[in-house]
């Protein structure tokens, strides 16, 4: 049987068909109320997915390499969900048949902070407690499946987080943007973005809000630029990965479960990192230290953060290896511990190959500490060595006291007199601005001297101290940001 040719003009209609259904199927729209896992189940990787605004709630899903989701203004994915069905039971009002609680960890200086289901009246987070009969307006339990309130809930919106996780999975390459995900029970150490079996995953203008555990969790490869980390339950953003960047980000007010920070809570927690970069990021008001590299990190860079008003130390590099920390100001950290030089402004803790210059260190009037170093028996990194504080270079930082409290230096609790003749670290030609001279140096077995004292004794042989008042400064996120 011969063959006919097929004319040019219907292979070029059959092409142009061909490349439009192709167009069509790498960008789907998608709305509140549709299935966003369904939707990933039936597209190949690579699809673009554009989320009109609204809420969509209890979504859980894992993208497929490269994909994109791309939200309008007014994105929100939820994890709560609405209770409805109240009764009146006594001075309580009680809704029922509700899922088993989730399981709970993590350690705590609030009770029941490791209990991961949080409770929302008209968008007001409540106080969980314990079951009981005499229950405040501004509290709630959680008994046999049912959920516990004291004010009236008609005429109001009350939600209660259930899911565990809101975007997760092993994809490369994936996409969020303008997108907030908000009110999901993780689990402390997890994200309500959780990447960590992820890798290259971008983030821009993303906001994690109101999650219990952690708001996002890294991975290898992350770019998160803009966006914000609010209001999250222990950490902001946290986890291991390299080549990370995190940029023009606000991280504020996280850790309201009250986790003990201790053990792990605040703005950010970075552990086992290589060549991490954070910068040009506002920090400010958690409930623990600001920006805080612990075990292992090596290669990590600050620069240009604001980081004010956190709980514990503003930028801490624990247990961990080289680093530049520079160009951010830190002020008024510390308000929560500042007994011996923890609760910094910034802090090298038992680390080493450290540099901190330019940066602006602003302690303030009754809490917290200047630039501090700490040596203690942390052990060794199975890979990477000793903890030591040791090669560690401060210097060209400008140290502002605004009253006479705290201290700025170097402390140690091991070693005896063989640390202090042999440790390495220079702390010198910083500019130190005082209202009056005192002994707010802290050096050889951990003795406070003035300038003159502490030069005698290696530190600050080339510093500078002025004597000046200075009104504290106030500050706000505008001030990074538009800069």
């Amino acid at each position: 049987m011969s063959l006919k040719p097929i004319p040019a003009l219907v292979i070029i209609a059959a092409l142009v068909a061909c490349e439009s259904k192709v167009d069509s199927a790498t960008r789907i729209d998608l709305a509140p109320g549709q299935d966003i896992q369904d939707a990933i189940d039936a597209a190949p990787p690579g699809t673009s997915f554009h989320l009109a605004p609204g809420i969509y709630r209890g979504q859980s899903f894992e993208p497929k390499d490269g994909q994109s989701f791309i939200g309008e203004p007014g994105t929100v994915i939820s994890g709560a969900v609405i209770l409805k069905n109240w009764r009146r039971s006594g001075r309580q009002w009680v809704a029922e048949g509700l899922p088993a609680p989730l399981r709970g960890h993590g350690q705590c200086y609030e009770p029941l902070c490791e209990l991961r289901e949080d409770l929302f009246l008209d968008g007001k987070l409540l106080k969980r407690v314990e079951p009981t009969a005499d229950l405040a307006e501004t509290e709630w339990f959680y008994a046999d499946n049912a959920v516990h309130i004291a004010a009236d809930p008609r005429g109001q919106v009350v939600e209660m987080s259930y899911m565990p996780v809101a975007i997760h999975g092993s994809g490369d390459g994936v996409v969020l943007e303008n997108i907030t995900v908000e009110k999901y029970a993780s689990a402390a150490q997890y994200g309500a973005i959780d990447a960590r079996d992820g890798s290259n995953w971008t983030l821009r203008e993303v906001v994690v809000q109101w999650n219990h555990g952690v708001g996002l969790y890294m991975s290898d490869g992350m770019l998160v630029s803009g966006g914000a980390a609010l209001n999250n339950g222990q950490l902001g953003i946290g986890g291991i990965g390299n080549n990370v960047v995190i940029e023009n980000v606000e991280i504020a007010y996280n850790n309201y479960a009250g986790y003990s920070w201790a053990w792990e809570a605040g703005g950010t927690k970075f552990v086992r990192s290589n060549d991490l970069i954070v910068r040009n990021n506002c920090v400010h008001n958690n409930i623990g230290p600001g920006l805080w590299t612990d075990i292992d990190n090596v290669d990590a860079l600050y620069e240009s953060n604001l980081v004010f008003d956190n709980a514990g130390d503003g930028i801490k590099h624990e247990i961990s290896f080289d680093a530049i920390i520079r160009g951010n100001i830190a002020s008024g950290n510390g308000w929560g511990k500042d007994n011996w030089l923890w609760g910094s402004q910034i802090l090298i803790q038992n680390s080493s190959g450290v540099v901190a210059t330019s940066n602006l260190v602003e302690i303030a009037g009754d809490h917290g500490n200047g630039l501090g170093l700490i040596y203690q028996d942390r052990g060794a990194s199975n890979v990477l060595g000793e903890y030591i504080t040791a090669n560690n270079r401060v210097e060209g930082n400008q140290i502002v006291f605004l009253g006479d409290h705290g201290s700025t230096g170097i402390v140690a609790d091991v070693g005896g007199m063989d640390f202090w003749e042999s440790h390495t670290n220079v702390i010198d030609n910083n500019l130190y601005v005082m209202p009056a001279e005192k002994n707010n140096f802290v050096v050889t077995h951990n003795r406070h001297y003035d300038l003159a004292g502490a030069q005698e004794h290696g530190l600050e042989r080339n510093g500078v101290v002025t004597r000046e008042s200075r009104q504290p400064t106030t500050y706000d996120c505008t001030q990074v940001f538009n800069n």
